[in-house]
């Protein structure tokens, strides 16, 4: 969304990829921009709402598979940019800014000592909080509001699908990213998290509950937990 003379419109299309850093946003034809700067609002992919001053981070997240963020855009992936006027070669108009994200996002690396020869994989992780963590936020650009406009809720449950495989525990902490990264979007701030990782293990259901966590989820990162 574009403020456009104290209006919002929405782009037309965009090429939006999950391994891209950069993304073009076309608007309809006959669009006229010429200031010199414009406010720019993000509000995810596929947005629920259809309002540029709104955001909905859900409440149940599917990840398709592990260290795959994908799902971050009909989440509640969120953000904000003053996108300014450049000129190229072939002297056209474009507008080019860095998005500044608003959400917070959560990582889990679960990992198991003495696995011997059993399968085991994290099925889902429910993540309970102290305050809201997804809801229906106001939008602008100084970012979500501090609280729900509506349906509110402390919870969020990250679904990972078919189960992905939990490693066996190594000092190299960076090898579980692939095998188990698992990612959450949540509303920013200072939470006090209940966390309970459920599995399955050669078809025996378990879970394990972490209770008191304390952070500080900063918006704009990717806090490990």
């Amino acid at each position: 969304w574009v403020n456009y003379n104290g209006n919002y419109i929405a782009s037309v299309s965009n090429n939006l990829s999950t391994n891209a850093k950069r993304a073009d946003f076309t608007f309809a034809e006959g669009t006229s921009f010429t200031a010199d700067n414009y406010e720019l609002l993000y509000t995810g992919e596929s947005s629920v709402s259809s309002k540029a001053t709104e955001v909905v981070i859900k409440a149940e997240q599917t990840q398709a598979a592990p260290n795959n963020t994908k799902h971050f855009g009909v989440s509640g992936d969120c953000g904000t940019a003053t996108v300014n006027k450049r000129t190229s070669n072939d002297n056209l108009t474009y507008y080019t800014g860095n998005v500044r994200h608003r959400a917070g996002y959560l990582c889990f690396l679960p990992n198991m000592t003495n696995l011997n020869t059993s399968t085991v994989k994290l099925e889902k992780i429910v993540i309970t909080s102290n305050k809201s963590l997804a809801g229906t936020y106001g939008f602008s650009s100084t970012g979500l509001s501090s609280t729900p406009t509506a349906n509110a809720s402390n919870k969020i449950t990250l679904t990972c699908k078919d189960g992905f495989a939990v490693p066996a525990h190594s000092n190299d902490f960076s090898s579980y990213v692939s095998k188990v990264g698992s990612y959450a979007v949540v509303a920013p701030g200072q939470h006090t998290f209940k966390l309970e990782l459920f599995f399955d293990k050669d078809g025996v259901k378990t879970s394990v509950v972490s209770d008191g966590i304390s952070i500080n989820v900063r918006e704009n990162t990717v806090t490990d937990v």
